[in-house]
């Protein structure tokens, strides 16, 4: 996924899943964006909420978990960005990884 600098209009996914769902099924957390927020920082700066308060699901049956923030310009400027979803749920059991690990 490519983040262009400095662009508005551009998205990042972020994967929501449960650590508790049984062996064998998908983990992946559907209807949890209310409870959803997120930090950013850019270039190794200090974090700091996202402008879009919390995340769109992308589409819960075929892809389960998969939530999107929308990203200001400003939010974009940077050589590096850094997403972490953050909320109760998430630091209980469900856990999320920004779209950008391989």
């Amino acid at each position: 996924m490519a983040i262009y600098k400095n662009q508005a209009g551009q998205k990042i996914a972020v994967y929501v899943y449960d650590a508790t769902t049984a062996s064998g099924t998908d983990p992946g957390k559907t209807g949890d964006a209310a409870n959803i927020t997120g930090e950013i920082a850019l270039d190794g700066g200090t974090s700091a909420a996202t402008n879009d308060v919390n995340p769109t699901q992308l589409e819960a049956t075929d892809h389960p978990g998969i939530y999107l923030f929308d990203l200001t310009q400003a939010e974009t400027n940077a050589d590096m960005i850094s997403i972490r979803a953050v909320g109760w749920r998430i630091d209980n059991d469900k856990h999320a990884r920004d779209g950008l690990d391989g």
